[in-house]
């Protein structure tokens, strides 16, 4: 009985190990692999009033505790994903 459980388990290892292999194969395959989007970017024209607001939306809620995170939030540039969702979007602000 003791062999039989080993040799399931060396099976099992590798089968699990073929496994692995297979999926970093199939992810390497999908992480070269190029993106086509048949749409041209394009960008709202107001993007420097959206980085200046986004930057004041963040520090008007106190979300930024110190420097480091100033400068991770100054790099994210999340300003250019609401740019780029909205390129013909006016501006309009609430106060």
């Amino acid at each position: 009985m003791h062999c039989m459980k080993t040799g399931i388990k060396g099976v099992i290892s590798k089968i699990l190990t073929c496994k692995l292999l297979i999926t970093i194969l199939v992810m390497e395959k999908l992480i070269s692999a190029d993106l086509f989007c048949p749409f041209s970017p394009q960008i709202n024209k107001n993007i420097n009033v959206l980085e200046e607001y986004a930057l004041e939306w963040v520090l008007g809620f106190n979300l930024l505790a110190n420097e480091s995170s100033y400068q991770r939030f100054c790099k994210s540039k999340f300003f250019l994903m609401a740019a780029t969702t909205y390129p013909y979007c006016n501006l309009t602000f609430k106060n």
